[in-house]
């Protein structure tokens, strides 16, 4: 099977693809890939239900477990890159279903290549230079949530020379200018644990993958708190919705107030040149996160992203089919 695998990994690279989507019925598997436009049939036919379950073999997955989600990672070689896959699947009575996702297909960037508004790209500078608080980056999944990340760490670690640790589930881009560590739930390396060890190596920075449990958010706020300077990033839809998911975490509004300095909600858009993707961040700091914090009101001169969007339409940075699918 490994020869199908490469052919799969070929077919990825070929239509730029981030993920490949599985759905095995009926004996039969249907593939798509995510690409920069849309969704892309696979119509080559070369594919069976072999393939899913060699994905679960090389992904350390347990093949004896249908009912559960699980997920795993495995890595290939193809041409002169090694490419990092993470595999995830679940299984029903009816259909096993599973996504292959190509973790480190992006190359290392600046904020400056995925963002073409200069008043924002200046924010994130003076944020890389941050010694103490509390970042909340939010968006969907395939926002581009981890690319903004590892572009704010790259610029804290090699340009104002930063000790910085994160803490990953999974590693999704490699980047040896600081220190990453992954998350490994089954040897009991958990996001909990992984704070702990980090916070004993003296780090200027700390980033967290992702907001996942009342505990890793408490101890998110705990490490700000100590006076360091943690980013992370939270499942919204809007800088404002961040505020409500740290609450349904458990997080006192005093103690966000005390940390929180920055917040953003992003999209992950088709330019105009229909040629590449874009970065729309709505961006919450300053005065206008103080007032919010205290009065769970925007001022009027705020944008959120449904008016970002609109005014990035304006301005010829993005094409023009987007604004209806993305504000109405």
């Amino acid at each position: 099977m490994e020869s199908e695998l490469q052919a799969l990994i070929h077919m990825m690279m070929t239509h730029h693809a981030t993920d490949a989507h599985f759905i095995f019925r009926d004996s039969r598997l249907t593939l798509r890939f995510r690409c920069p436009k849309e969704m892309v049939d696979d119509e080559s036919g070369m594919f069976d239900g072999r393939l899913l379950h060699y994905l679960k073999y090389i992904a350390h997955l347990d093949l004896g477990v249908m009912s559960a989600p699980q997920s795993g990672s495995f890595s290939r070689q193809y041409q002169d890159r090694r490419l990092q896959f993470r595999f995830a699947c679940l299984a029903t009575h009816q259909l096993q279903t599973g996504v292959l996702r190509l973790l480190n297909l992006r190359e290392l960037t600046r904020i400056e290549e995925i963002c073409q508004d200069q008043d924002k790209c200046r924010l994130f500078h003076a944020l890389c230079r941050q010694r103490h608080g509390l970042a909340l980056l939010s968006g969907p999944t395939g926002s581009g949530k981890s690319t903004t990340l590892h572009a704010l760490m790259r610029e804290a670690a090699l340009q104002h020379h930063l000790q910085v640790i994160t803490l990953e589930d999974p590693i999704e881009i490699t980047d040896s200018s600081y220190v990453q560590l992954q998350v490994n739930e089954k040897s009991g390396f958990t996001y909990e644990v992984g704070i702990r060890e980090l916070l004993r190596h003296d780090p200027d920075i700390i980033m967290i993958g992702e907001v996942r449990s009342v505990e890793t958010a408490h101890m998110i706020v705990r490490a700000a708190l100590s006076g360091h300077m943690v980013f992370t990033t939270v499942h919204a839809k809007s800088c404002a919705e961040v505020f409500a998911r740290m609450r349904e975490f458990g997080i006192p509004l005093l103690e966000l107030r005390q940390t929180v300095t920055f917040v953003s909600t992003q999209r992950l858009l088709l330019n105009a040149a229909q040629n590449g993707k874009e970065c729309i961040y709505e961006i919450l700091h300053g005065d206008a996160l103080h007032r919010y914090m205290e009065e769970e009101k925007l001022p009027p001169s705020h944008l959120t992203i449904e008016q970002e969007i609109t005014e990035a339409w304006r301005r010829g940075i993005i094409a023009s089919g987007v604004l209806e699918e993305e504000v109405g």
